[in-house]
């Protein structure tokens, strides 16, 4: 679980307009082609962002806002299995389709490339607390009026000696005074 949540943090300057959260058994049985050969920690990241958007029920521009997502594990699980596929087969018959999934990077990009988002996209490895951080200066200095923070990992199995937690949690949050009235 996450030790730490967004209703720990002031939110003298900014609110928070919708949350999502997904865990493994939570993705879409009928997803798309493209989404099936995703990775978890990248899926999970994207049904958590559309929860956190349908949630506010409120029909925002966000083609600006900022994504700045955290992730303590990030793409360990990928990088396993194609350094897995290069040990096995070589580097020149390792799956070129594994290799995007090893960039912690590529979570924001995917969320910004699924609700078309162009303003900054930023993910940090850390945690959430991070993330709102990153995210709540960027609003406090009007840079952007929205911002989608979140968590998300994909640890399951990787490492037993610590407690993890599988999944993603996104928010939705607005400069205070952005809203439309």
């Amino acid at each position: 679980m996450l030790h730490w949540s967004l209703k720990d943090s002031t939110t003298k300057n900014f609110r928070i307009l919708g949350r999502g959260r997904a865990e493994p058994g939570q993705l879409p049985a009928e997803s798309a082609p493209a989404w099936r050969k995703m990775d978890r920690l990248s899926q999970m990241a994207l049904v958590a962002a559309g929860e956190a958007i349908n949630s506010s029920h409120l029909s925002l521009d966000l083609s600006a806002a900022a994504i700045v997502m955290a992730t303590s594990m990030g793409a360990a699980r990928a990088t396993m299995h194609y350094l897995a596929e290069i040990k096995q087969y070589g580097g020149h018959l390792a799956s070129a389709l594994t290799f995007p999934n090893t960039v912690n990077s590529l979570v924001a990009g995917r969320i910004s490339q699924e609700w078309k988002i162009s303003g900054p996209s930023i993910t940090l490895i850390g945690d959430l607390a991070g993330a709102v951080e990153v995210a709540v200066s960027m609003l406090r200095q009007k840079k952007v009026k929205y911002a989608l923070v979140g968590f998300v990992d994909d640890a399951n199995g990787l490492i037993t000696e610590i407690s993890t937690w599988d999944g993603a949690e996104v928010y939705l949050l607005a400069a205070t005074g952005s809203l439309p009235v």
